[in-house]
């Protein structure tokens, strides 16, 4: 083999070695931060102080006679009627907001979206909360550097 063809190897492959861990890097920043329904629930802690667990959501989707607070929609579980697609989607809408709250910009979903996404809860059929629910969830699911 020519060594001029070696030595250009050798350069690809260390050029590649160094790019690779900044790639990784970038590609988890695309993605953006966010926790799951699960950490908050479990870190009462990280959650911040405009944003307290105790904070009542004047819904009742739980079943109890009385309102519900932020921790207890990150516990709702799911449905066939609208009322387990309000439950799903508030799930991922809380989460997002004290992930919107706590990663500002390196939360993937931005304020208009969110706004839309609460427009949806509050004006829209059952498959328009659960796209959104999905939307949210998916960015909900990101890095957690927490």
């Amino acid at each position: 083999m020519n060594k001029s063809f070696l030595i250009i190897l050798a350069l690809i492959c260390m050029a590649i070695l160094l790019i690779a861990p900044v790639t990784a890097k970038e590609t988890a920043s695309v993605l953006g931060s966010g926790c799951t329904p699960g950490f908050w629930k479990n870190h009462l802690d990280a959650w911040p102080n405009e944003f307290p667990p105790s904070l009542t959501i004047i819904v009742n989707l739980n079943g109890d006679q009385e309102e519900d607070t932020a921790l207890d929609a990150l516990s709702y579980k799911g449905g066939n009627d609208i009322k387990g697609a309000k439950r799903i989607f508030l799930r991922a809408y809380i989460t997002a907001d004290l992930n919107k709250v706590v990663f500002e910009d390196a939360y993937p979903i931005d304020d208009i979206t969110l706004a839309e996404a609460l427009d949806a809860y509050l004006f829209g059929d059952r498959q328009e909360m659960l796209d959104f629910a999905t939307q949210l969830d998916a960015a909900n699911n990101g890095d957690c550097p927490l």
